[in-house]
């Protein structure tokens, strides 16, 4: 599937990221892989968020700082709002962590299984924080010992 994006800082006068350059290279890079079920994706120039990025499997909203990543949502019948999972992250560090999160969904999702609905059966974090507290635990901070192997699998 296409990344969607807005017209980023290249054409937009509140673009803080060239949004559309970053959303060729997301859609070259994961163009083409079989997962569980479709997968959408977004990436938005600013915090006006014309390219609806947290509805989306995963999103990128640019900040000052680089982009704000957001995992688990879709539009729909019923519709979830992606949560953040990590913050003010460059563009390499945004498709280590995406690698990380597909590969993740890929091994652990039943088949035809949205990001959303997968996401919200995850275990919760070690804090109570919920499923998005797992999954930076796991994608971040490598709890679970599998970020070599799931960055050699993406490869």
């Amino acid at each position: 599937r296409t990344v969607k994006s807005c017209v980023g800082s290249t054409w937009c006068r509140y673009g803080v990221q060239d949004s559309v350059s970053f959303a060729i290279r997301v859609e070259n890079r994961y163009k083409g892989i079989r997962s569980p079920h479709k997968m959408k994706s977004a990436v938005s120039g600013c915090v006006r968020e014309c390219a609806e990025a947290q509805g989306k499997d995963f999103g990128m909203i640019a900040t000052e700082n680089g982009y704000n990543l957001y995992v688990g949502g879709n539009g729909g019948s019923d519709p979830v709002h992606a949560e953040l999972l990590a913050a003010d992250i460059d563009e390499d560090t945004v498709i280590k962590y995406l690698d990380r999160y597909i590969m993740y969904y890929i091994l652990t999702a039943e088949r035809l299984e949205r990001t959303a609905v997968w996401q919200k059966k995850l275990p919760s974090g070690k804090t109570g924080g919920g499923p998005i507290e797992h999954l930076k635990e796991v994608i971040i901070e490598d709890s679970l010992g599998i970020c070599d192997e799931l960055d050699k699998r993406m490869h």
